[in-house]
């Protein structure tokens, strides 16, 4: 009851039309101090598209109390940069610490901002510490001391920091700031204080101190930045920016919270369970916490898989997809700008690459293959959330465009039917281009030369011919949307293909879609998640999606505890623990079922399963876990990467169903 009452005191000291956010505390558990640079267990609040992000202090530290430790993507695609770079702490004129064991300390993460609040008992002073961001470079700091005692106090309010990173170092400037340089690369970065304060300097670590008399009852209140740039024209332009917000800090606060009331109320629009509205607001903040604003090669802002797994900062194809569907419902500029960011590499022949990275001495883009066609999907997801059709119009040549490319490069015998490939032969980067890097159903596949250039699978996959009935349907509606009079064009090619996938994929006696061979057109029998998307395509008979439903239900199959494995759990070759696509549940593939379920008309059997799956998977509900970028369809076990993006995109699309 105390945490609640002082959470909607703080939320009573600004002005807002709603109090979504004060009602979200704690939602994810970011509480930690790292033990070193590559500490992987604490978590970070990200805003902005910042590249540094912040966790709270744990409280069974208390000497860590008072900062917020640094986490930074500028270095090494993610380092902890300090365990505070301006830690707080009070004493009196002979010296002695008011913190210690015996003092009350409180943290929380609020979605649009960190908390930490600090009492000390003789004499009675209250510290209340506000972290939120500035802009995509900064985050602005409030810390207010209040004298709860009944005498006049001297006190000495002390700032200081250290530094993890080795090639990272503190150094004087002639304002009131102190800089930090990043000695491998460049980049710096800035600390800066709203008030005069006594700066001194030691080996790798700096002190900043302010003494003041506050009277019984009375507080007072200090402002600080710390900006992380990736060059000294950024750094200065912060510096500026934060001097013009000193002259308003609470104003920052305000927008921040007034821009989160608005993230918040959108996503939970329509959804009525507690327990699964708070699992949105994970959602909300797991998307947000992966925001990246431009940087390098990156020309637009975009969602990494993941900030805190290495190996994922960058952007994704069809995870960007993913992630514009979901941001259209709360966030729709930012969707809009995670689709331009993959379309800015769109090449001449119209492929777009895999993957793109805002470094390319540390990571190369990957140019040996794409991803899965379900760009159009999420445009018209954009398109119908905004009605924007100057977006639409900017858009839909280059979707055209990519779209007509899969027909140019991955058809090998010119059916119509395409297959998955790659562009330098290579059958690991064409498992890639699936998206379902080492799914079963590729375990004989080998590679065929194109004639226009481009080798192919010598299978064709139903899934992506699935996406690519879809897109034509997509691309039929934004024609006629923009007044465009081919759209029967499209409209017959759809309709075409339906027929095609339904003729050719589907077997009668398993009653399921599978791949098939190039040649003999024979079906690969692997029973897979691919299977269902015809489902979510809507490329399925009626009839075909009837016999469908048992295997979905089946325990023995696809109705596990929790459902929706990317490979049948009755098959041999399962993985649960460790497959990757080999048989844990994928949150995006589990997403197509359940959409494909309810285009048919299986409302009951799709909620029955998805709720099964909310209840199920680790975390989910009722926790402060993270979310996952995989499940163990047997146990419900957290697998792979934390905080992972389209997992929390698809969720939010299935509670908002």
């Amino acid at each position: 009851m105390r945490v609640l009452l002082i959470l909607l005191g703080l939320c009573s000291l600004i002005q807002t039309t709603t109090a979504q956010v004060s009602e979200y505390p704690d939602m994810l558990d970011i509480r930690g101090v790292p033990d070193s640079t590559k500490d992987p267990k604490p978590f970070a609040f990200f805003d902005l598209g910042a590249w540094h992000g912040y966790a709270l202090p744990a409280q069974t530290k208390p000497e860590c109390i008072g900062g917020f430790p640094v986490y930074t993507l500028t270095q090494d695609n993610g380092r902890w940069l300090s365990r505070g770079l301006a830690r707080f702490s009070l004493s009196d004129e002979t010296g002695l610490e008011y913190f210690n064991n015996n003092t009350e300390f409180e943290s929380h993460y609020l979605p649009d901002r960190l908390i930490q609040i600090i009492q000390t008992k003789n004499p009675g002073i209250k510290v209340q510490i506000e972290l939120t961001y500035l802009s995509d470079r900064t985050a602005l700091i409030s810390t207010q001391i209040i004298n709860t005692s009944s005498k006049t106090i001297l006190l000495n309010a002390t700032w200081e920091g250290d530094l993890l990173l080795k090639n990272a170092a503190f150094k004087k400037t002639s304002n009131n700031s102190v800089q930090i340089l990043f000695n491998k690369n460049g980049h710096c970065g800035n600390i800066l204080f709203s008030k005069k304060a006594k700066i001194t300097f030691s080996e790798n670590q700096y002190k900043a101190q302010i003494t003041h008399r506050i009277n019984a009852g009375e507080s007072l209140t200090h402002y600080h930045t710390e900006s992380i740039c990736f060059n000294k024209n950024e750094l200065a332009k912060q510096i500026n920016l934060a001097i013009l917000a000193f002259e308003n800090p609470e104003e920052i606060f305000h927008q921040n919270r007034k821009r989160w009331d608005e993230y918040l109320n959108k996503s939970l629009q329509g959804i009525q369970e507690e327990k699964q509205r708070q699992l949105a607001v994970k959602c909300v903040e797991t998307l947000i916490s992966n925001w990246r604003s431009p940087a390098g090669e990156l020309l637009h802002s975009g969602l990494f898989p993941s900030w805190h797994y290495r190996g994922f900062q960058g952007f994704w194809a069809w995870d960007s997809w993913k992630h514009a569907a979901a941001l259209a419902h709360f966030a729709p500029q930012l969707a809009k700008e995670q689709i331009r960011a993959m379309f800015d590499f769109q090449a001449a022949d119209g492929m777009i690459p895999d993957c793109i990275f805002r470094d390319t001495f540390i990571e190369k883009h990957n140019w040996r293959d794409t991803k899965p066609p379900l760009a159009a999907w999420a445009v018209w997801e954009i398109y119908e959330q905004t009605q924007d059709l100057d977006f639409l119009k900017e858009i839909f040549p280059k979707l055209e465009k990519y779209h007509q490319w899969w027909y140019a490069y991955r058809d090998n015998d010119g059916n119509g039917l395409c297959e998955y490939g790659s562009t330098d032969g290579s059958l690991e980067a064409a498992k890639w281009e699936s998206g379902m890097d080492n799914a079963v159903r590729f375990d004989s596949a080998q590679m065929r030369k194109n004639p226009k250039g481009g080798w192919s699978l010598n299978q064709e996959s139903v899934d992506l011919n699935a996406f690519l009935a879809q897109e034509k349907h997509l691309l039929t509606q934004m024609e006629e949307a923009l007044g465009e009079s081919n759209n029967i064009y499209h409209l017959a090619r759809w309709q075409q293909l339906n027929k095609k996938i339904q003729a050719a994929f589907y077997d009668a006696d398993e009653t399921w879609f599978f791949d098939i061979r190039l040649d003999n057109k024979i079906p690969i029998k692997v029973k897979g998640s691919e299977g269902w998307v015809p489902l979510f395509t809507l490329s399925a008979s009626p009839q075909q999606a009837k016999q469908m439903i048992p295997h979905l239900l089946d325990p023995s199959q696809f109705g596990t505890y929790v459902p929706f494995p990317t490979l049948a759990a009755n098959h041999p070759a399962l993985q649960p623990e460790d497959g990757y696509w080999r048989g844990p549940v994928w949150i995006d593939q589990a997403y197509f079922a359940y959409k494909g379920l309810i285009n048919y008309g299986y409302k009951t059997e799709a909620t029955h399963l998805r709720n099964q799956l909310l209840n199920h998977a680790e975390g989910l509900l009722d926790s402060p876990l993270p979310i996952c970028e995989n499940y163990n369809p047997h146990t419900g076990k957290c697998l792979e990467a934390r905080n992972f993006s389209w997992s929390a995109a698809c969720l939010l699309l299935m509670l908002w169903e």
